[in-house]
């Protein structure tokens, strides 16, 4: 599973379906962000040299009441570090580490006006962990793991910030930006170790309604 062909699936249905939006309110709106994915698993810091790792995350949502979503998120996390040999300590080969959360969610938002700066919004759903390992000289181990998350952020309007701008995004059916920052907690255990292959994600980004 490659994470061009995930992103590339959520683009295309999110522009497949601006067609369908209703000129009185949005009904559609995508998202990118980029945030720190922080493992679940203690040992990440010492095969990778940091808690922290770097997550790209892109979504599509359908609006069915203006306060309530459904929504369809893919992510990548990747890392590089140096595998550990635990009885003398010493290095291993490189190990590289991708996961691919991929996201079915609902989200609540506190909006009451089209021009309320803040939102406030909580959500959550189903996840599906895919991870691919690779270790020098020692093959690549991948699968998958079911679990669920929980979100809460904030989106905050972008459109009095820039007038114009707005008006002229408005041409091209794009109704309101948000600047969004959120944080995220995956819960992925497998059922076999018993492993949480989750973790907490904190991200920023954009969010574009139409």
């Amino acid at each position: 599973m490659r994470f061009q062909d995930l992103a590339l699936g959520v683009i295309l249905l999110g522009s497949t379906t601006a067609n369908a939006a209703n000129a009185s309110r949005p009904f559609w709106s995508m998202e990118a962000k980029i945030g720190q994915f922080t493992s679940e698993l203690d040992d990440w810091d010492t095969y990778y040299g940091s808690s922290h790792s770097d997550q790209f995350t892109l979504a599509t949502a359908f609006k069915f009441v203006r306060f309530a979503e459904f929504g369809v998120e893919v992510a990548r996390v990747r890392d590089h570090g140096k595998g550990q040999l635990p009885l003398n300590g010493t290095t291993s080969g490189d190990v590289t580490i991708e996961l691919y959360p991929v996201q079915a969610y609902v989200t609540l938002r506190a909006l009451f006006t089209e021009r309320q700066w803040i939102v406030p919004y909580v959500g959550g759903g189903w996840t599906r962990m895919y991870y691919k390992t690779r270790i020098s000289g020692e093959g690549t181990r991948e699968g998958s793991v079911d679990g669920n998350h929980v979100r809460a952020g904030l989106q905050i309007l972008l459109d009095p910030l820039g007038r114009s701008d707005a008006a002229n995004l408005r041409r091209y059916g794009i109704e309101h930006s948000y600047l969004i920052i959120e944080g995220q907690k995956i819960t992925a255990k497998d059922d076999t170790t018993g492993l949480d292959i989750g973790g907490t994600t904190t991200s920023i980004g954009v969010l574009l309604e139409y």
